[in-house]
């Protein structure tokens, strides 16, 4: 004879947003004020003069005149912006129907397909590898 004993149900777990805050704080923080500190370097930098000298000269807007009355800056951001968007739609273009079959009809091929995906990421990291071959080597 067996005896049905009434199951507790498990206490849910308790997710403090308080909590997850402060894991998050401290990393946040650096990085919110490692960010701050390039950017206001950069600003910095932006105003100084062109003597040479990184606290020599004072504060000027020379550099922001400069590249507003030169045409040649104009012509190259522009360049710069038309290959930005020209690349970004033929990414979008190319990439959106590889991950759709990645996701949906891929099957058993998923694997190889998502390494040869990944590979062209690898080619930084291979030249590496070989050049310090070529430095370690016999004759390197």
């Amino acid at each position: 004879m067996s005896t049905i004993v009434a199951r507790q149900p498990l206490p849910e777990a308790r997710s403090s947003t308080g909590f997850r805050l402060a894991m998050l704080l401290p990393g946040g923080l650096v990085t919110f004020f490692l960010i701050l500190f390039a950017l206001g370097l950069v600003l910095f930098l932006a105003f100084r003069g062109n003597d040479g000298s990184l606290l020599g000269a004072g504060f000027t807007f020379a550099n922001f005149i400069t590249v507003a009355s030169d045409p040649l800056y104009w012509t190259v951001t522009l360049r710069s912006l038309a290959i930005a968007g020209l690349v970004t739609l033929a990414t979008v273009v190319t990439a959106y129907p590889v991950a759709y079959y990645l996701a949906y009809h891929a099957g058993r091929r998923r694997g190889l397909l998502l390494f040869l995906v990944t590979l062209p990421f690898w080619t930084s990291y291979l030249l590496r590898v070989f050049a310090w071959k070529i430095v370690l080597a016999y004759n390197g």
